[in-house]
C-alpha cells in the first residue's frame, strides 16, 4: 500500500518548506500527477514569509500544475469570517 495515496475530502497543508513540496510531489506522484477529487492543496501565508518561500509556492504550483489555496489572516473581515483566499500578487 502506497501511504501518499488518499482520499478526499482532505487538505494539504504545505508550508513553503522543501520537506512539505515534497509531501506534496509524492501525493501528487501516487495520482498520477494530480490531486484527487476532494482534496485541496493549502498555503496559508502569514505574512511573514521570505520572499523565496512565496516564490517556491507559486513555482510548485505552475511546475506541477497543480492549484495551491493561498489564505491569509483578515482581521477586518466579515463578522464569523477570519481568512481570505490571496494569490502571490496579493
Amino acid at each position: 500500500r502506497n501511504p501518499f495515496v488518499i482520499e478526499g475530502p482532505a487538505i494539504i497543508s504545505f508550508s513553503g518548506g522543501r520537506t512539505s513540496g515534497m509531501l506534496l510531489k509524492l501525493i501528487l506522484d501516487a495520482h498520477g500527477g494530480r490531486l484527487p477529487e476532494g482534496v485541496t492543496a493549502i498555503f496559508s501565508n502569514t505574512g511573514l514569509e521570505h520572499e523565496a518561500t512565496l516564490d517556491f509556492v507559486g513555482e510548485c504550483s505552475e511546475r506541477w500544475g497543480v492549484p495551491i489555496t493561498w489564505l491569509e489572516r483578515d482581521a477586518g473581515g466579515e463578522k464569523g469570517r477570519k481568512f481570505r483566499v490571496v494569490d502571490h500578487a496579493t
